[in-house]
């Protein structure tokens, strides 16, 4: 681990293994971060709206990318693979955790199948989104180099049930990420199969509001306390279950629904995995809320009649509307907002 001052950020330097592909928003971000200022502009990820401007402490960045570095045994022997935007936190994290730890940097374009391509060199870390684990474990050679990885971090998006069964199957040391662009990256992982996520650093301090939405404190990221919109169950002053996000979350009757759990048990029947779909709530004059299930396409081979095996009655949709396409952010993530507003103009016709 590199023992340079925090404040003399020319000092820092990215190793690249390879510089063929390198975007020049990654070459941008490290002129920047190298340059005298104290911050450096970043973006939210969008997974709630429109992606925003966030201007960073560069001193915080280096704290999130040492603790990353320590847990993972990040050094010049290793090697880190960038394969995502360099404008957001997952990518310029990556840059920041090459230059506190001294690890080499493979860099290529950040497609949906960053693999598929021979990179002419072992990989001992990387970050990648659901999208590109789906897309890379579908092909064998693909599939066999990302088996190869030593450690793996997923983060940015949900993570299908199916496929993160799948990769428990697999040698190498896959971790679900939770952050956001707020935390400087993220602050707690939990391996792939288990559903508790553990805070990576004894200096973070966790707790819930009245509405048992997680806040985070740590004044290493942040000097107020980080009020989060994701309700969680704590485990342990150091732990926690992600449940869903609280603007999401909806109120049938007195009833609290939240449509990531949902979604996750219809993702259990036959013919639902690889469905695009996703349950929203409409207003009612008798529960306040009911949900609705929102679809791109006619579901083939998945019954809704089977829904009744794995709902509870409150949970049961109480439309299903159909849409020719979903809306998504710039980030690439589902606008469910923009989508369900779509289906129910259609559906009122």
């Amino acid at each position: 681990m590199k023992n340079i001052p925090y404040e003399r950020f020319s000092n820092y330097k990215v190793n690249f293994s390879s510089h063929a592909f390198v975007q020049e928003e990654a070459d941008q971000f490290i002129r920047e971060f190298t340059s005298n200022s104290e911050e450096v502009l970043c973006y939210t990820s969008g997974s709630t709206g429109i992606p925003k401007p966030l201007w960073i402490k560069k001193k915080r960045m280096l704290h999130s990318a040492r603790r990353t570095a320590t847990y993972f045994q990040l050094d010049e022997s290793k090697t880190g693979l960038l394969c995502l935007p360099a404008k957001f936190i997952g990518g310029r994290m990556m840059l920041v955790r090459a230059m506190v730890s001294g690890m080499k940097i493979h860099s290529v374009k950040p497609v949906l199948n960053p693999l598929l391509e021979d990179l002419g060199c072992t990989i001992h870390f990387a970050a990648f989104t659901p999208a590109q684990v789906a897309e890379m474990l579908k092909e064998e050679v693909s599939r066999k180099r990302f088996s190869e990885i030593e450690s793996v971090i997923i983060g940015g998006a949900a993570l299908n049930p199916k496929l993160e069964q799948e990769l428990t199957t697999f040698p190498n040391a896959i971790y679900v990420t939770y952050g956001m662009t707020e935390t400087v990256s993220h602050i707690a992982l939990r391996k792939v199969g288990e559903t508790q996520y553990t805070l990576i650093s004894p200096a973070i301090s966790i707790g819930v509001n009245a509405k048992d939405c997680l806040w985070i404190q740590d004044e290493n990221l942040s000097d107020e306390v980080i009020q989060t919109g994701d309700v969680v169950k704590l485990t342990s002053p150091n732990s926690f279950e992600w449940l869903g996000r609280v603007d999401f979350a909806i109120n049938s009757g007195g009833l609290k629904i939240h449509p990531e759990q949902v979604e996750q048990k219809i993702r259990r029947l036959p013919g639902w995995i690889d469905r695009l779909f996703f349950i929203a709530s409409v207003q009612d004059a008798t529960f306040g809320e009911r949900p609705v299930l929102i679809v791109e396409e006619s579901p083939e081979g998945a019954d809704v009649k089977d829904l009744n095996n794995v709902l509870d009655k409150y949970e049961m949709p109480d439309k299903i509307y159909e849409v020719p396409q979903f809306f998504y952010t710039s980030n690439g993530k589902l606008n469910r907002t923009e989508t369900l507003k779509m289906a129910l103009q259609l559906h009122s016709r």
